[in-house]
């Protein structure tokens, strides 16, 4: 399954959230150069959502701040229960 976000590299903090229109956001530590951004965005899901880091790779986007990531898990309801999870947890930014 695929999941489209916009990442805002060089932030304070790690998070991943929805922002006021209900796009996903991720704010990542990790320094945008080199991939690194990328691989910090990847690990940091992994750990986020209990994956696997293999589970989670960027198909597209790979220069850009908006990606495509792709998820592999065996539960098909997975993107489901991640918009449960973060329903509540917007940002205003």
């Amino acid at each position: 399954m695929f999941l489209s976000l916009k990442v805002k590299p060089n932030s304070s903090k790690d998070s991943l959230e929805r922002d006021v229109q209900g796009h996903w956001v991720a704010r990542i530590r990790a320094v945008p150069e080199k991939g690194k951004a990328n691989d910090y965005l990847c690990a940091f899901l992994a750990a986020e959502w209990n994956l696997p880091r293999t589970n989670i790779d960027v198909v597209k986007g790979h220069r850009t701040s908006h990606k495509t990531i792709r998820i592999i898990t065996d539960d098909e309801h997975f993107l489901e229960h991640l918009e449960e999870q973060y329903r509540h947890k917007k940002t205003s930014r």
